[in-house]
């Protein structure tokens, strides 16, 4: 019976989270008015737990009785680049940052000074409208703001605030400051009305400053006029290259492509059964290791389960097969005339038009 408890403690099961607020104060709607809300981390990216070092000791130590590790602690010490033979202590460092080819240094006291000190704040900016905040522009985690449960009033108000920014299409940009001299940020407090569990609630995600934004320009797909050639007509998919594409993502869609209990369509690969393969095969392999102390070596295979996730599905692809027929039928691939080497002069000639003239030409 232990071999059936272990299966059982084995399976895949989500993490249990204690909640606990990361944020307890006013969400400022102007000088006079404000909610008492509490947050909470409805996303976050979940990391590896912390390895401890140890020592390995060797199989003599073993044999006589000792354990196969032993706990050890990690020590750094500094010295100079110049000389590595001189340790430095660490209080007679200070940071220096990078200024082209010089470092600039600054000490402890002026980094004070430069440090921004602010206090814990949810401040509302202005109102947008939800289709100006564009899911790109959302990073990090999210977090949900909801009433202080505390404060009778606070579900009434927040409630009201919801409602109306959901009924008008609208999200709340405010400026928020978890803690006592953290860094500010601007968040976009977008409204979701549960009328299952009847709770009204905002979701905050944080929204990027210019710095954080990385602007890339990309050649459009199509002339933005007619008369804009900027991209060649051979190069413009055909009718058929369309209805093809049309017809892969039609086949592809997941929304669809599942079943469930009672045999009708659903979603195949649903948010809240996916596990993260690279944890659940970490966790595997320090299951296995911490049952079986003398194996040699040789770590388990990742679930099948677990698996299927990084790979397509069979029965998707046998239902999209004609269209992926279709696809490679309309966009053939040609093997292109092989690219002569062009030297240098060769290479200034064909720019310049075949000239060949001029400047240095006949230099040797």
């Amino acid at each position: 019976h232990i071999s059936t408890a272990m299966k059982m403690l084995s399976a895949f099961r989500k993490r249990e989270v204690k909640q606990v607020t990361t944020f307890r104060g006013v969400l400022e709607i102007g000088k006079h008015c404000g909610v008492p809300v509490f947050t909470y981390a409805l996303t976050r990216q979940q990391t590896f737990s912390n390895a401890i070092k140890m020592k390995k000791l060797s199989k003599i130590a073993v044999a006589m009785g000792e354990a196969s590790t032993k706990a050890v602690t990690l020590e750094r010490a500094l010295s100079q680049v110049t000389d590595p033979d001189v340790t430095v202590k660490r209080a007679e460092t200070i940071k220096g940052y990078k200024y082209g080819k010089h470092m600039v240094p600054f000490t402890h006291v002026e980094e004070s000074v430069l440090k921004m000190k602010t206090a814990r704040q949810m401040q509302t900016l202005c109102f947008a409208s939800l289709k100006d905040i564009k899911r790109h522009y959302q990073m990090g985690g999210t977090e949900a703001v909801v009433a202080d449960s505390r404060k009778d009033y606070a579900g009434a108000a927040l409630s009201a605030l919801v409602r109306a920014c959901y009924t008008n299409e609208m999200a709340v940009i405010v400026r928020w400051i978890k803690r006592q001299n953290a860094e500010p940020g601007v968040y976009a407090l977008i409204p979701q009305v549960d009328t299952e569990r009847h709770c009204d609630y905002f979701i905050a995600s944080r929204l990027p400053f210019v710095e954080d934004y990385r602007q890339y320009y990309f050649a459009p797909l199509f002339p933005s006029s007619a008369n804009d050639d900027a991209i060649p007509k051979a190069f413009h998919p055909s009718n058929e290259q369309r209805a093809a594409m049309d017809a892969l993502i039609d086949d592809l869609d997941l929304m669809t492509a599942g079943t469930d209990e009672n045999g009708e369509p659903c979603e195949l690969l649903q948010l809240d059964e996916l596990f993260n393969p690279v944890l659940q095969h970490m966790y595997q392999c320090i299951h296995m290791r911490a049952l079986n102390h003398n194996s040699d070596g040789a770590l388990p295979k990742l679930e099948p389960e677990i698996a299927k996730y990084l790979n397509p599905d069979d029965d998707l692809l046998e239902r999209a097969k004609h269209s992926l027929k279709r696809v490679r039928e309309a966009f053939t691939l040609e093997k292109s005339a092989k690219a002569r080497k062009v030297g240098a002069a060769g290479f200034w000639q064909d720019f310049d038009g075949g000239g060949g003239g001029g400047g240095g030409g006949g230099g040797g």
